[in-house]
């Protein structure tokens, strides 16, 4: 009890002192209110994509696939949007697209200026940026999302050029085995025919023995003149027969044709469009003056506070 009535006396006696505190505290945070800069953000909600968004890579996708089997990770719109959620929300693109704008600014800075909020689900994303002016705020918020929807196609075009190299190689690696075994089968045939050449010659038999068109499994039936005659022309002719890569060309001339550089996607889509913002966020007259009286009332509790101990003592002794 005579604490609380030496605080009510301590504050009678100081009230003036009290009441210039909370009157110079006001005048500052009015003061920082009016000198602050203006501050203007512009939100825009997004969500994954379409997809007739995404359809160019995935037709390329498919064509890919009807050229050779690749093992790769299943896209989806989902996986689109998650790749642009990575990056939008990256702190070195957010620094680097300010440096773009020549603005220099640090983690924090970056991460106050462009602010990205996720909902629980992922579904949802919240891309805002602030500015000096309600317009420029809406204009580089259009312009950073564009940036990042440049980097993520570009990412998938590399995804997508590093996947037809790799089928490239593939067909690259059967064309080598199939002419390995063309010139296999070919050395084995000329082996075969010089034998049978040889047999038939000092046999004295130069005229086919039976049709050739029906028995070429038996070269030395069909006499030294036709046996001959075939490994000369297996020895003159550049053309291997056994060597048919015309299914391999196929493949990949396909390949070639096949327009990588054209794919141009859209990661995501508006729920809410970049917004032109009504209001500053900051600063707030009312904000500053709220927090100016609150420090007002806390500098002056502590003074109450020590003369009522001073009081206290006096009385004490």
């Amino acid at each position: 009890m005579m604490f609380f009535n030496a605080f009510i006396a301590e504050i009678r006696h100081k009230q003036k002192l009290l009441v210039l505190i909370t009157v110079a505290f006001l005048i500052v945070g009015i003061s920082l209110g009016i000198t602050s800069e203006d501050k203007w953000t512009s939100k825009s909600l997004l969500k994954a994509p379409t997809f007739n968004q995404t359809s160019n890579l995935f037709s390329v996708l498919k064509s890919l696939s009807s050229v050779d089997t690749f093992s790769a990770t299943p896209l989806t719109q989902e996986f689109v949007f998650e790749e642009f959620v990575s990056e939008v929300s990256s702190i070195g693109n957010k620094k680097e697209y300010l440096q773009l704008l020549g603005i220099e600014a640090s983690s924090t800075e970056s991460n106050n200026i462009i602010e990205v909020t996720i909902t629980a689900d992922k579904k949802l994303v919240e891309v805002s940026f602030q500015s000096g002016s309600a317009l420029d705020a809406k204009e580089k918020l259009e312009g950073y999302l564009s940036h990042i929807s440049s980097k993520i196609n570009d990412e998938f075009i590399e995804y997508t050029y590093n996947v037809s190299s790799s089928i490239e190689k593939s067909l690259a690696i059967k064309s080598d085995i199939l002419k390995k075994n063309a010139k296999y089968r070919l050395e084995n045939e000329k082996e075969k025919l010089k034998i049978a050449s040889k047999i038939t010659k000092n046999a004295g038999m130069e005229r086919p023995i039976t049709d050739p068109g029906f028995e070429m499994n038996l070269p030395v039936a069909l006499g030294y003149e036709v046996i001959n005659s075939q490994l000369k022309e297996y020895q003159s002719n550049p053309y291997n027969v056994f060597e048919n890569d015309f299914k391999l060309q196929s493949k990949l001339d396909v390949l070639k044709s096949i327009k990588i550089d054209s794919i141009n996607i859209e990661p995501f889509r508006f729920q809410e469009k970049p917004e032109l913002p009504e209001y500053k966020s900051s600063p707030s007259l009312k904000k500053y003056a709220i927090l100016s009286i609150l420090l007002s009332l806390i500098v002056s509790a502590f003074i109450v506070i020590y003369g009522v101990r001073d009081t206290i003592i006096g009385d004490l002794k």
